[in-house]
This record gives structure tokens, C-alpha cells and sequence, in this order.
């Protein structure tokens, strides 16, 4: 009986890990075609769990933007029980406001686990008060989550298998954009937005409001 326990838990592992490697194969896919080569991949892997969340560089290149993509987060399980349908996705500019790259990937790590808790409502809209846990350097330290404005509208949702997986950008906010659109609102920060001409990928900006 023992063994037939632990033979059911080995096929439920693989299971799991070959669901994981289709995954992969269909977002970095899609990353590849959209942003080119990765420089860099980041593994943080949970104890206890054999399904990690993977972080893919992917440096600038026409647009002048440096992008940061995650691929895994839609494999966890919140704390609600539920499970994730989404990725994190950081648009940067190149220099990446004076930060590393590592503290870049660790501060998504960190906005990842924030996502998973069971307080959390993470979708469009959702905003992420201000946090030590920003790089140093950036004047932005709180955010907003937002579709992927910006990004091939194909970017947007990655259907696989019977699930619907969103890309969520992160939009770094000063403290007073975030004020902003806590009292009234995402549309009133984008009009604001549109009006000053200020770029959302300056994460040393001193703010539209």
C-alpha cells in the first residue's frame, strides 16, 4: 500500500511538472516572438513546492524598452485556495532607473507573493501602496496593475489549456499618483497622464500630480 502511495504521488509530480513545461514552452514562446532574446532567467522556487516562479530579462531593444516577465506565477496557488491566472510583467527604461537587476527581480518576487495572499484582489486596477521593498533608486515606489498597454494586443491573455492567463503590467506610481488614483480613480491619473506627456517607464519621475 505504501508503495502504491508513493508511485500515485511520483505520477502526480510528473503530472505536474509536464503541465509547468507547457506552460513555459507557450508563454516564453510568445515572449521570444514579441521581445527577442532573454538575457537573463531568475528561478525562486517555494519550499515544499516543486513548481517555481522563473523571471526572464529581456533587454531593450527599438522601443527602448527593458522588460521584465514572469513565468510561473500562474501555476501557484493563492491562500485563498484558489488558484493564480496571471503574470507579472515590468516595463523599465534602459538603466533601469539605476537599479540592478537583481533588485528588480527580487522586488517582483516580492509584489508575487503579495499577489497570493487572500486579502489580495489582483487584477486591473488593483493598486499596491508604496513599499520599502523598491529599488533605491526609483522615486516610484508604490503600484498600479494594469493590462499590458503597450504590448501586441495577442500579449494581453495566453490561453492554456482550459485556462485564460493574463499578462498584468506593473506601473510603478509616486506617492501622490497613487493618492491620485485611490481618491478618484485610474481614468483621472490617465487623463492627467496623456496631458503632461510624462513617460510611465521614468521610474525617477517626480510625478504627474
Amino acid at each position: 500500500m505504501a508503495k502504491q502511495r508513493m508511485s500515485n504521488s511520483s505520477n502526480e509530480q510528473k503530472a505536474e511538472q509536464l503541465a509547468f513545461d507547457i506552460r513555459r514552452s507557450i508563454l516564453l514562446a510568445s515572449y521570444l516572438q514579441h521581445w527577442g532574446q532573454p538575457l537573463n532567467r531568475s528561478i525562486s522556487m517555494k519550499e515544499g513546492s516543486l513548481l517555481g516562479v522563473e523571471v526572464y530579462e529581456f533587454p531593450a531593444q527599438n522601443d527602448g524598452v527593458h522588460r521584465f516577465a514572469t513565468i510561473g506565477v500562474s501555476c501557484q496557488t493563492l491562500d485563498s485556495g484558489s488558484s493564480a491566472n496571471w503574470e507579472l510583467l515590468f516595463c523599465l527604461p534602459p538603466g533601469l532607473g539605476g537599479a540592478d537587476a537583481t533588485s528588480v527581480v527580487d522586488y517582483q518576487l516580492d509584489i508575487m507573493a503579495y499577489s497570493l495572499r487572500a486579502e489580495v484582489d489582483m487584477k486591473v486596477g488593483t493598486l499596491i501602496p508604496v513599499s520599502t521593498l523598491a529599488p533605491n533608486t526609483w522615486t516610484t515606489k508604490a503600484l498600479l496593475v494594469d493590462e499590458a498597454r503597450g504590448e501586441a494586443e495577442e500579449m494581453y491573455f495566453h490561453s492554456i489549456g482550459r485556462k485564460r492567463v493574463e499578462l498584468l503590467w506593473l506601473v510603478p506610481l509616486t506617492s501622490s499618483e497613487y493618492d491620485l488614483v485611490k481618491s478618484k480613480g485610474v481614468d483621472a491619473f490617465d487623463r492627467l497622464e496623456a496631458e503632461s506627456h510624462v513617460s510611465l517607464l521614468d521610474v525617477n519621475r517626480d510625478g504627474i500630480v
